[in-house]
């Protein structure tokens, strides 16, 4: 199983930024570390938007990255953490009751996190 390698750019983001984190169709615990490594440079005082509405899968370990960072870390920095399109499984939950996230999502600067398994339009 593949998956798409990035690191979160810090100086191409800056305070007050909205950023999007959308997770892909699967997300393993091999997707852990980068996605903790892009959470720990988000900058303070912005928002991250992390999008799950094409994740058929999200590997435990992640849901609880993603929780910790939610509840604690975000909050501590000063970051906004929307979550959107977790199903009810997850025990995650949405911070708004949108139908499509492209519908809520202007142009914000995105990451894709996972494998993707079908085509997905970025967001420029």
């Amino acid at each position: 199983m593949g998956s798409i390698i990035y690191y979160f750019h810090k100086e191409k983001h800056h305070e007050g930024e909205t950023i999007l984190i959308h997770l892909a169709e699967e997300v393993s615990f091999l997707n852990k570390a980068s996605i903790k490594l892009t959470l720990e440079h988000l900058p303070a005082n912005s928002t991250v938007i992390i999008d799950a509405y094409d994740s058929q899968y999200i590997d435990y370990d992640v849901l609880e990255l993603i929780r910790d960072f939610k509840e604690v870390q975000a909050p501590a920095r000063n970051i906004t953490c929307k979550t959107v399109g977790f199903r009810e499984k997850y025990n995650i939950a949405n911070t708004d009751n949108v139908q499509s996230i492209q519908g809520y999502i202007p142009r914000y600067h995105s990451v894709i996190v996972g494998k993707p398994v079908k085509n997905i339009p970025v967001i420029n």
